[in-house]
């Protein structure tokens, strides 16, 4: 047996020589430890990854991610006491008790371990310089996440800050006594406070157009008539969800509608699991569980809107296909209601994160969207779903595929989470470092079956899966919830060098997308590409308006100019191939028209560049598309009127910065692209909306349920704080100085 003291290792991979050469009795040799310091601590499994452990690196405790030979030789990881200010961290005071020799040590000693210390660091900066772009870029990220891009509040921006700009309270804050909504900064309609010539020209148009006002009120009145009565809310049973059900090959083409546009987003089933439940569902309807009926039920009304045939028909100012979206909505939440929780499967989760895509999709309680993510986020946090699998005992086996749609399901809840804080403007539900989640592996769902043993290998990331959406989204979440809390942070100023800073990044993972050539990948990689994309041009528009000096505006114009173009560009494509997923799930159509109208208000007319004139070509085209696109969005669903008015608007005032001679005929365009609407509308109406018949809420006609023409005020969004074009009334709504985007 050598008489010599153990070797130290650092997660570099070099070998130190012992921290405590003159400790006696430690001649033996040792055991190898192969666990990473805290890993061992916390008692949880350790991918003995250098210079940090993946672990280690998602719950940012890199500073205390290290590795020894011997745990005899673990330096204690403190410098200087702990103040009131700064506290003293647990495992610092853990690492002491736990090692009996530490109380007696003298300060050369001591000396020595900070010595080590300050060592390690230059070792981990040399390892970390080695590493490719690529992967430098990664751990670097995700290490400034957990230490510098955690989601914060902060209320004092630095004294070198230029000072920022309080957002109106006109459009932060609604209403009046408790009857009051809030919007953040990241609401896309929030930009209009900053554009006064929008809410001046629509006061004008509606000033010399009453025809406008005269459709209001035609509208107005057909819906009192579909409103006579409010239908009871009576238990809901199974029989109840089977009465809603289409016909098996209405079904079956609207399932796989479902499946087609938004499964390879939101990755919530296993397919081959659920395909073979969905065929013995219609093999004896009776014996179904009543669950696996809400979850196809949920695809149905998720789809309803999506049909590429017409003409539409509508109830009111609602079309058929969301009328029975709504009934299907309001059913299955009543019944998962009644529910009992001492007996909850993977379909409890399914549900409710489907429940929250159906009302996104077919824009109903938008307000409550916000409060209804929430809730189901503290749900997954509830049953653990935000801690590993690992951890579950095994007295009660859970196979791998069980742990790996654990991991699946919180990862979507989260992406889910933070793009609807995001378009409501709140803050999104802080990352902890309690989240030891693992991500997702990159695999096909024939890859795993319940009697999979051990957990397959990940396939590349530029190999297309259903599950490559969420695995990308993961890469820029922190990144994307830092920025999104620096947003919506009123009071936090955004100054260039911070501007430049999150560019940079954003940037970088926007060139990272993978280059999918799938048809299935269509939607999740214009998905990916938008979210990045709004989270820059929320930045940028928060940049321009307190940029200290002409040349940094000049860089969030160029900026805003360029994503206004990639978005332009990814919807352009997505709507020739015939696919309407997204103009229904987002709003990015409308932010990048605010967001070009805005930043044209910025533009002085003495001053006007290349650039300014790039940026006025730019706005014509989106303002134009995103008419066209809302047009259809508002023919699909009956509903969300006030957005197009804003976009009709916004592209009016456009052609007028163009050709201002030209003013009177751009301003009767945008009566007569309304008015189409509305009279297509009118003209479209179901003969039960016209005769108002007492109905149920279901109707079973010839064994194929119909929809009511009849929701509960809640359900159809015509509540008293609920406002669209037809209940504009007064000239402030006109104007956008009061309103509301409750998009039923």
């Amino acid at each position: 047996m050598s008489d010599a003291s153990p070797m130290t290792t650092t997660s570099s991979g070099r070998r130190l020589t012992p921290p405590f050469p003159g400790l006696q009795g430690e001649s033996k040799r040792r055991r190898k430890v192969r666990t990473c310091t805290e890993c061992r601590r916390r008692k949880l499994a350790c991918d003995q990854a250098t210079p940090v452990c993946g672990r280690c690196l998602r719950a940012g405790h890199t500073a205390a991610c290290q590795y020894y030979d011997d745990l005899t030789f673990i330096p204690m990881q403190t410098a200087t006491p702990a103040t009131e200010d700064s506290p003293e961290p647990a495992h610092f005071h853990n690492a002491r008790a736990a090692t009996d020799h530490s109380q007696t040590l003298s300060s050369a000693t001591l000396a020595t371990k900070v010595e080590q210390q300050h060592r390690r660091i230059a070792q981990l900066e040399e390892a970390l310089n080695r590493m490719g772009e690529n992967m430098d870029r990664l751990l670097v990220a995700q290490s400034e996440t957990s230490t510098q891009e955690f989601p914060r509040r902060v209320s004092v921006p630095p004294a070198s800050a230029h000072p920022a700009e309080p957002e109106p309270k006109s459009i932060l804050l609604k209403g009046s006594s408790f009857k009051t909504r809030f919007y953040g900064v990241s609401f896309p309609e929030s930009l209009i406070a900053h554009i006064p010539k929008l809410s001046n020209l629509s006061k004008e148009i509606v000033g010399n157009f009453p025809i406008l006002l005269r459709l209001r009120q035609d509208v107005r009145e057909i819906e009192g008539r579909t409103r006579e009565m409010t239908p009871m809310r009576l238990p809901v049973e199974k029989t109840d969800l089977l009465a809603l059900l289409p016909a098996q090959h209405e079904t079956d083409q609207l399932v796989q509608l479902y499946l087609e546009n938004f499964e390879y987003v939101y990755h919530v089933l296993h397919l081959p699991s659920f395909l073979s439940d969905y065929r013995k569902m219609w093999a004896n309807l009776d014996d179904a569980d009543a669950h696996l009926v809400a979850l196809v039920l949920l695809m149905v009304a998720i789809s309803q809107c999506l049909r590429k045939t017409g003409p539409w028909m509508y109830t009111g100012k609602r079309s058929a296909g969301k009328s029975l979206a709504l009934s299907i909505i309001q059913l299955c939440e009543y019944w998962l209601g009644a529910q009992r929780q001492k007996r909850v499967t993977i379909f409890d989760f399914q549900i409710r994160i489907l429940l929250c895509l159906a009302r996104n999709v077919n824009g109903t309680q938008f307000k409550r969207s916000w409060i209804h993510v929430g809730t189901l986020l503290r749900y997954c946090m509830a049953a653990g779903l935000h801690k590993d699998p690992e951890l579950l005992s095994e007295k009660k086996p859970t196979s791998m595929l069980e742990k790996e749609m654990r991991r699946r399901l919180w990862t979507a809840v989260l992406e889910l989470e933070l793009q609807t804080s995001f378009t409501r403007g709140m803050i999104s539900a802080p990352l902890s470092p309690n989240y030891d989640y693992i991500t997702p592996i990159n695999i096909n769902d024939d890859d795993m079956t319940s009697a999979t043993q051990s957990r397959p290998m990940s396939r590349p990331i530029r190999e297309f899966t259903g599950i490559s959406y969420l695995v990308v989204a993961n890469m820029s979440l922190h990144l994307r919830m830092s920025v999104h809390s620096i947003l919506n942070d009123e009071q936090q100023a955004v100054t260039f060098d911070m501007a430049k800073h999150y560019t940079e990044q954003l940037e970088a993972h926007l060139d990272e997308i993978p280059p999918w050539s799938e048809k299935a990948a269509d939607v999740p990689r214009t998905l990916l590409l938008l979210s990045l994309c709004n989270t820059l041009l929320a930045l940028h528009d928060r940049h321009i308006r307190q940029a200290a000096t002409e040349v940094e505006r000049k860089f969030s114009k160029t900026v805003i100019i360029d994503t206004v173009a990639k978005i332009l560009n990814a919807q352009r494509r997505l709507l020739d191939s015939g696919c309407h997923a997204v103009q229904l799930l987002s709003q990015d159509h409308l932010r990048a028209t605010l967001s070009a109208c805005h930043t044209l208000s910025w533009t002085r007319p003495s001053s006007f560049s290349r650039i300014d004139d790039n940026l006025l070509d730019i706005a014509d085209c989106i303002a134009m598309d995103t008419v066209e696109i809302l047009t259809d969005k508002v023919e699909r669903l009956g509903g969300g009127q006030q957005q197009l008015w804003i976009a009709v608007v916004a592209s009016a005032l456009v052609k007028i910065e163009r050709t201002p001679a030209d003013k009177a005929t751009h301003m009767q365009q945008a009566v007569d692209r309304m008015t189409a609407v509305y009279y297509k509308i009118l003209a479209c109406q179901q003969p039960s909306a016209m005769a108002a018949p007492k109905m149920k809420l279901i109707q079973a006609v010839n064994g194929v349920s119909q929809p009511s023409s009849t929701l509960p005020p809640e359900m159809g969004g015509y509540g008293e704080n609920a406002l669209t074009l037809s209940d504009i009334e007064t000239m402030p709504e006109w104007a956008f100085d009061e309103w509301s985007l409750e998009l039923s």
